[in-house]
């Protein structure tokens, strides 16, 4: 996102994430999926799990304790 920190587009994305889950009361966003303002939260979702390792441990608890799902697996 144009003219956003780090940490402040990190929070954009967590925010959008929060939103997500009180709507749909899961976060197994799809990758292609963008909020109604146009944020691509599936790309965001996707950047997170392949930066776990990478990640601070302050954002995975975060992540963690929104029910964050780390590895998703193609539904059938």
């Amino acid at each position: 996102v144009w003219g956003l920190t780090n940490l402040e587009a990190w929070e954009q994305g967590f925010a959008a994430l929060k939103a997500y889950k009180e709507s749909k009361k899961d976060c197994l966003v799809k990758a292609t999926f963008k909020t109604d303002e146009g944020f691509k939260l599936g790309t965001w979702v996707s950047t997170q799990r392949n930066t776990k390792d990478e990640m601070s441990p302050e954002r995975r608890q975060r992540l963690d304790a929104l029910g964050f799902v780390w590895v998703a697996r193609r539904r059938n």
